[in-house]
């Protein structure tokens, strides 16, 4: 996906992913209607982003009229603080708080 917000191009192709969070596990898989995901991606240029993606029925997700039905969604967001980026994924021993994000 690429997207530019105030001048600047987040492209996940041409990026690097530093960390991911996601509901995959044994209940969930990517192409599952609730499915979801939130990755930290670096531009060369330094600037950092969340791409966010979300299956038709996960909270990402969202109804669209013109199909009549629920779809995927994505999103890209500037990061200001990547380092607060993964502070609030994470729990005091490291591990990721996937459940509740």
């Amino acid at each position: 996906m690429i997207k530019v917000i105030d001048g600047h191009r987040y492209n996940t192709d041409k990026s690097v992913k530093v960390a991911m969070v996601s509901n995959f596990g044994p209940d969930c898989y990517p192409d599952d209607a609730g499915y979801w995901e939130r990755d930290l991606f670096v531009t060369q240029a330094g600037y950092y982003f969340e791409y966010t993606f979300g299956q038709g029925m996960s909270k990402f997700g969202g109804y669209s009229d013109e199909f009549n039905c629920y779809c995927a969604n994505e999103f890209i967001t500037p990061v200001d603080d990547p380092d607060y980026w993964i502070d609030s994924y994470q729990d005091d021993e490291g591990f990721w708080k996937n459940d509740e994000i």
